[in-house]
């Protein structure tokens, strides 16, 4: 079918045109439908999330958040996972060179500061998902402990700046 090739291979922003060709063509009915469910699923916002796996249980956190993202009119986010070698900046220089409108840090306050410093000056909003003991940032900027309670924040709340100090390289 014509239509679902097209809608495999085409970039964001290319469906809408093609949906305008295939009406012009007098293409079938269900294949403009396809192509048009394609172009929007295109405009919705895109984030990514950025966790520690050795301190969640990932599939389960997995099906929350996308199911949460979903919800709120977004696509299913790009998932990182930190590691030994890398506990988070090059996973968050990953979700600022995707593109991601939005970036969400699931963990504790190591987990979160940690990840904050390669977010520092590129205007892409973070979204903290608590899941340490302290929570102390979070606390401080008023995020709720309660993981549905922050994820609805994440997705629904107001973006507003916070100050990131470093000393020896190291933010804080």
């Amino acid at each position: 079918n014509q239509a679902e090739m097209l809608s495999q291979h085409l970039t964001k922003g290319r469906r809408i045109g093609i949906l305008r060709q295939a009406y012009e063509r007098d293409t079938t009915d269900a294949e403009i439908v396809k192509v048009f469910i394609a172009a929007v699923d295109d405009m919705k916002r895109e984030g990514a999330v950025i966790v520690d796996p050795a301190k969640a249980d990932v599939p389960a956190l997995r099906e929350r958040v996308d199911k949460t993202l979903a919800a709120a009119g977004w696509a299913t986010p790009l998932w990182l996972e930190t590691t030994p070698e890398d506990p988070g900046r090059g996973m968050a220089e990953a979700a600022v060179a995707a593109g991601g409108q939005l970036v969400v840090i699931c963990g504790g306050d190591g987990t979160v500061i940690g990840r904050l410093g390669a977010l520092v000056g590129t205007d892409v909003p973070v979204a903290v998902v608590p899941l340490g003991t302290g929570n102390l940032l979070a606390r401080n900027l008023g995020v709720p402990t309660r993981f549905a309670d922050a994820l609805a924040v994440a997705v629904n709340g107001v973006d507003r700046r916070i100050d990131l100090g470093r000393v020896a390289d190291q933010p804080f």
